[in-house]
Parts: C-alpha cells; sequence; structure tokens
C-alpha cells in the first residue's frame, strides 16, 4: 500500500501526521510514503526565485501591468482589446504572478507577458497621448519604461525559457 503527498508535516509527520495515522490503521502492513518529486521539484525552485531580486523585480512589474488593467478601469482594458482589434494583435489575459506558487502560475503569468508585449507597450503608449487618460499618464508611462528597458526584456525571456523548461520536467514526473 501506499502513500504520495507534499512534505507536510501533517501528512508525512512522524509522531502524528496522516501516514503514521494510516499505518496504525492498517495494522503495520508494508505501508510506502512518498513525499511527492513534484513537490521538492516547487519548494527548490521557490526558494531559488524568492532569493533573485530580478525575479522578484519581474514579478513585481507583472503585478503593477495586471493590476493597471484588471483594477478599478474597465476602460483600460476596454482600451487595450480595442487596440489588439486595430493592430491585429493576440491580446493575452493577464495573470497575476504569486509570490507562493507553483511553476505553472508564474509560468501563465510569465507568458502573457511575453507574447503580449508589443501590445502592452503600444497600447501604453497610445494611451499616454489620449486626453479621456489623462489621470494614467504618469502611471503608463513608468510601465511602459519598465517593459521596454534592456534588463526586463532580458530577464523576461529568460525566465519564459526557464519556466517552459520546468513545465516540460513536471510533465515528464508525473508521466505525460
Amino acid at each position: 500500500m501506499g502513500f504520495g503527498s507534499d512534505g507536510a508535516s501533517v501528512n508525512l509527520g512522524r509522531r502524528s501526521g496522516f501516514v503514521k495515522k494510516l499505518d496504525e490503521f492498517v495494522g503495520g502492513r508494508n505501508l510506502y510514503s512518498v513525499w511527492c518529486m513534484l513537490h521538492r521539484l516547487e519548494l527548490a525552485i521557490k526558494a531559488a526565485i524568492k532569493e533573485n531580486p530580478k525575479i522578484n523585480t519581474i514579478d513585481d512589474i507583472i503585478t503593477i501591468l495586471t493590476k493597471f488593467y484588471n483594477s478599478r478601469s474597465y476602460k483600460r482594458k476596454a482600451h487595450l482589446r480595442a487596440h489588439a482589434l486595430r493592430e491585429n494583435l493576440d491580446l493575452y489575459e493577464l495573470h497575476y504572478a504569486f509570490r507562493e506558487r507553483w511553476v505553472m502560475s508564474d509560468y501563465t503569468a510569465v507568458k502573457a507577458v511575453v507574447k503580449g508585449w508589443q501590445l502592452f507597450v503600444s497600447d501604453l503608449a497610445d494611451i499616454q497621448t489620449e486626453s479621456d487618460f489623462r489621470s494614467d499618464w504618469d502611471i503608463a508611462k513608468g510601465i511602459e519604461n519598465q517593459l521596454v528597458s534592456r534588463s526586463f526584456v532580458l530577464c523576461i525571456h529568460f525566465l519564459f525559457d526557464l519556466l517552459e523548461w520546468l513545465k516540460r520536467f513536471s510533465l515528464v514526473l508525473i508521466g505525460y
């Protein structure tokens, strides 16, 4: 009999974890418990990412961009959609890059920004010329400057490549 879980002590704790209770329940027959390899991989990735200030900056910029288009103003998101139609560009849904995350959460957030980068940059520039968005001009300019910085472009593409590889590796671990 086997049991697999994340490494939380509530599951794998030797004195009062679920696996201990399960072992007592089955009467000491051969019970194999496994700390899921994907969970171990996630913890290692989280630790590495948490220590990297460049990646944290990328997360911050993604959060600012996502808030700009998804918070408080339907007008901004509608402008982005209209801009995408006008320029015949694909529109990617923005997602937050959560600090406590799975690889797929980061991957989804980074992918949207990488794939939609041209649209976001041109829309932010366009917003800065429209009087309807006068109160957003400074914010749009700040976000645009961050998106076009050499450091951001290099880091987000590196992160995207890394997350793509980790996504594939995770799928191999689960047998897809």
